[in-house]
């Protein structure tokens, strides 16, 4: 047994900082009172959502641990379908969890690939404030398609890195259960974290952590990059200078709520090697949108595949032949000092990277 796994009192301090965690996330409610929910905070479309380019998919056929149906099977589904009318082509798709339904409000789902010995990386996605884990299962399936253990972690709220670390317990749960599909196939030690606007900018406060995080766990757990998809809310608990892991941040030319001027700004602190590019016609909700309206989806799978240590993506990031723009819907592909001198990542196992 780990020395993790069998300590008391990390697990008490483990259950301090979630209570600590809900303070924080109570505190901010108060303050967000007053601004409607993620999805109803975007200005109105101009004009209706663009097909984006092809979306690529990975080689590995995918499984998942969550059902979801139309969101319209609830008033507050309802409610976000009306919200978002305008912005997202696509039926929204809503798990029962709370307040979409009587499910539990704090959950972690999985998608991973059913094939393929791994191990493979983790990605830990957090949908934004009260935005429903259903939202993201078509984005979770493209990203585990190229060789990613994908756990959509959730607790309604998504302002701290409570999520993440949640995320990142049941990923270790499952990959140390011989009776889980997941036994042994997740390296934890490629563990990126991610998120969509609230969730976006609770994966960079969590990528603060990254140094406590793998002294906590004995090395078990290794945060590896963090990915920022128009980050918004509790921005004010973020700081770049304390991030030394590399980090993607994304931001929508249209978005009124992570404003492009916002998210450049979150880049600009950024001590470690960081990437920003901003999508052209993006508003807040692209990233909910069916996949082929989602033009960030071609670049953020490029640059898990960087970090994972894929030479095949390592171009589109890397060295001094970088070429950001094969993703032509970004009109702004910008680098650090830090990322321009950064090698490729080296993967200790790349076999199941496409």
């Amino acid at each position: 047994m780990s020395s993790w796994s069998r300590s008391g009192d990390r697990h008490v301090r483990a259950t301090a900082l979630t209570s600590v965690a809900w303070i924080v996330a109570a505190i901010c409610v108060m303050v967000l009172s007053v601004v409607p929910a993620a999805v109803a905070s975007a200005a109105p479309a101009t004009a209706p959502p663009q097909p984006a380019e092809s979306v690529e998919v990975g080689p590995y056929a995918v499984t998942d641990t969550v059902t979801t149906a139309s969101c319209a099977g609830s008033l507050y589904g309802q409610y976000q379908i009306m919200s978002a009318k305008g912005y997202v082509t696509a039926p929204l798709r809503c798990t029962d969890n709370f307040p979409y339904g009587t499910a539990t409000p704090v959950d972690v789902h999985f998608t991973y690939p059913t094939s393929g010995a791994g191990p493979f990386p983790l990605v830990v996605l957090v949908p934004g404030f009260t935005g429903n884990p259903g939202y993201f299962d078509a984005t979770a399936r493209i990203y585990a398609s190229f060789g990613f253990v994908v756990a959509v972690a959730f607790d309604a709220l998504n302002l701290t890195p409570e999520s993440h670390l949640l995320g990142i317990s049941a990923a270790y749960q499952q990959n140390n259960d011989p009776h889980s599909p997941l036994h042994h196939r997740i390296d934890l030690r490629r563990t990126i974290v991610g998120g969509h606007s609230a969730g976006a900018a609770a994966a960079l406060q969590t990528a603060q952590l990254a140094g406590p995080l793998e002294q906590a766990t004995s090395g078990q757990v290794r945060l590896a990059a963090a990915m920022s998809i128009q980050p918004a809310a509790a921005t004010m608990l973020i700081s770049g200078g304390a991030i030394s892991i590399p980090t993607f941040l994304l931001a929508g030319e249209l978005d009124n709520t992570a404003t492009p001027a916002s998210v450049r700004a979150l880049y600009e602190q950024m001590s470690g090697p960081a990437w920003f590019a901003m999508l052209t016609g993006a508003h807040h909700l692209t990233s909910i949108d069916a996949p082929e309206y989602n033009g960030f989806l071609n670049g953020e799978t490029a640059w898990l595949r960087f970090v994972a240590g894929d030479d095949s993506a390592c171009r589109y990031f890397a060295g001094g032949q970088w070429s950001p723009r094969v993703f032509p819907n970004f009109s702004e592909f910008d680098r650090n000092r830090a990322a321009a001198s950064s090698p490729c990542p080296r993967s200790p196992r790349t076999d199941h990277l496409a």
